[in-house]
């Protein structure tokens, strides 16, 4: 059942053979990777730039809370295109067959669809969620003795989120490692109440930023022209 579940092709991805061959030599020699963000629609768009960057990853959560653009890869998706899963509810639908045939085809699919899911997530070398969706890892862990374990944790618009919620993310993966990308000269956490501000509304990126741990800043911006970002370059 953990056969090609990982591999499916994505009109995204704009890479040539050597690049691909490449990608997946590198994918061999990683670690998995659990790729959070602050918020669903955040996930989905690190999703869609992976994708196109030809990294066969998965995102876990809700498919309703899903962008349409990526919904062909979220784990239910997926696992609804398996050749078995679809034999058992055509079976389960089959009204030439009696009630306890139909029932136990049923039970069959439900048991199946659990199981695929389950294989794809812990097959997949990098899984995409918000730091709050990571929470459905837990029961997984808990049930499996941990075979859905991610030793890197990367947290996307990390300047953006707060600290409880990427400890769930990092509870969920039992992470080794953890890498922040963001920017915290930008937005912080969105924090309605006004006395929490001074405590979550601090990141973990501009609390780790304040007290000396090292870092890397990138020297080329691609956003903006070089005339657009000379002045606030230089006065702020």
């Amino acid at each position: 059942r953990d056969e090609d579940v990982n591999n499916e092709s994505s009109n995204d991805a704009d890479y040539n053979d050597d690049d691909k061959s490449k990608q997946k030599q590198s994918m061999i020699n990683s670690p998995r990777v659990l790729a959070v963000t602050h918020s669903n629609g955040a996930a989905d768009v690190l999703l869609e730039a992976l994708l196109k960057f030809g990294v066969p990853a998965v995102r876990i959560g809700r498919p309703a809370s899903v962008s349409p653009n990526v919904q062909h890869r979220t784990v239910v998706a997926i696992a609804e295109k398996m050749p078995e899963l679809i034999k058992l509810r055509q079976r389960a639908s089959d009204t030439s067959l009696d009630r306890h045939e139909r029932s136990a085809a049923a039970f069959d699919m439900k048991q199946y669809m659990t199981d695929i899911q389950e294989a794809i997530v812990k097959t997949a070398p990098v899984v995409v969620t918000s730091c709050i969706g990571a929470n459905q890892l837990l029961a997984g862990n808990a049930e499996d003795g941990g075979s859905r374990n991610f030793p890197l944790v990367v947290l996307d618009e990390a300047a953006q989120t707060t600290e409880p919620a990427l400890v769930c993310a990092l509870s969920a993966a039992r992470a080794e490692q953890l890498i922040l990308i963001g920017d915290t000269k930008q937005l912080p956490p969105t924090i309605t109440a006004m006395d929490l501000r001074g405590t979550l509304g601090v990141s973990p990126m501009a609390r780790l930023e304040k007290i000396g741990v090292g870092e890397i800043t990138l020297q080329v911006q691609y956003r903006m022209p070089p005339a657009l970002i000379d002045h606030p370059s230089k006065y702020f």
